[in-house]
């Protein structure tokens, strides 16, 4: 993962098995943290639990992040009008993926990918400009 920073608001728990830097293989279990939240009431817990989604940055592995949002978003969830068919009814709409042009990357997103480039010339020019011949000074033969 590039990027892992858990939201800490109040009434919100997270627990977790990663660290910013994991490798999450295909072969692990595809829960990587849970979230939750509580409050005086379900509309106040819900409320908790979006800001806390909507502030937990990842980068580097796909998350059901903006699902979780659509369906906590969804007008019948906000009322509390929802049963085990929910998902059955509503879900193939809340799966599709948000038209991805239209959405302004948060400045985090473009601070961190900004780095990330940095990073990358920055190593790719320190190795080619690598002269074993000047590292090791009086060596050379």
């Amino acid at each position: 993962m590039l990027l892992y920073r858990e939201p800490r608001l109040p009434g919100v728990r997270i627990d977790s098995g990663v660290v910013e830097g994991s490798d999450v293989s295909i072969y692990y279990d595809p829960m990587i943290a849970k979230v939750i939240a509580t409050g005086e009431t379900r509309e106040r817990a819900t409320a908790r639990l979006i800001a806390a989604l909507r502030d937990y940055p990842i980068l580097g592995i796909r998350t059901n992040i903006p699902l979780l949002l659509r369906i906590l978003e969804h007008p019948r969830f906000q009322a509390g009008e929802i049963d085990t068919g929910f998902l059955d009814g509503d879900g193939a709409a809340l799966a599709e993926a948000p038209d991805i042009d239209n959405i302004e990357t948060p400045p985090w997103v473009r601070a961190a990918l900004a780095a990330a480039d940095e990073s990358a010339i920055s190593n790719q020019q320190s190795a080619m400009n690598w002269d074993p011949w000047r590292q090791l000074r009086d060596w050379r033969g």
